[in-house]
């Protein structure tokens, strides 16, 4: 037994066979195996890992053969427990935006987890000029300002967060009366 994405190294094979022969003298051998794979070294210890976010239980048929070519196979469970991955984001590190205009980024196919559906993870930012709207967020600078923005995924357990920076540029704006009296 052993977590998703590490190893279990424990098994002693030389512990589970007896034979007339020395146990240097054994051969192992293994079948059944899918997802778990297995490697034997010269001291017969047996180190167990799994595909990548891999986790359940497969049936493992040990064979120990002597010299004389006889053979005996035990079969044994292998159970790879479940852990929690953190989410994943990839985005543009860098915006050059303009002000007073809306900038939209839909993080749908920027942000994943391998233990989750999209709909469960969570989307944050620390940027006064943003909202977020599910997975989208809508960036929308009123004056030129650069700033780094955090952008967070999380699974409610676990958190990926990339730093975008963010550069807006002004834009020539109409000019505006500032004092509405009348001069006359």
């Amino acid at each position: 037994r052993f977590n998703e994405d590490s190893s279990n190294s424990s098994l002693d094979l030389d512990n589970y066979s007896t034979d007339d022969s020395p146990d240097s003298d054994i051969v192992w051998s293994y079948s059944g195996n899918t997802n778990v794979n297995i490697a034997i070294n010269n001291e017969h210890i047996a180190t167990f890992t799994a595909s990548q976010n891999w986790y359940g239980s497969e049936l493992i048929t040990l064979t120990a053969t002597d010299p004389d070519s006889l053979p005996d196979s035990d079969t044994l469970t292998v159970t790879v427990n479940s852990v929690n991955d953190a989410p994943t984001i990839t985005i543009t590190q860098n915006l050059n935006l303009v002000e007073d205009v809306a900038y939209v980024i839909n993080l749908t196919n920027n942000i994943s987890d391998a233990d989750n559906t999209l709909d469960y993870l969570l989307i944050y930012e620390n940027s006064s000029y943003a909202t977020v709207n599910g997975k989208v967020i809508t960036f929308n600078y009123q004056k030129p300002i650069s700033e780094d923005v955090k952008i967070i995924v999380s699974d409610h357990e676990l958190n990926a967060s990339k730093i975008v920076s963010v550069a807006v540029t002004a834009v020539n704006d109409a000019p505006q009366f500032i004092n509405h009296k009348t001069v006359f």
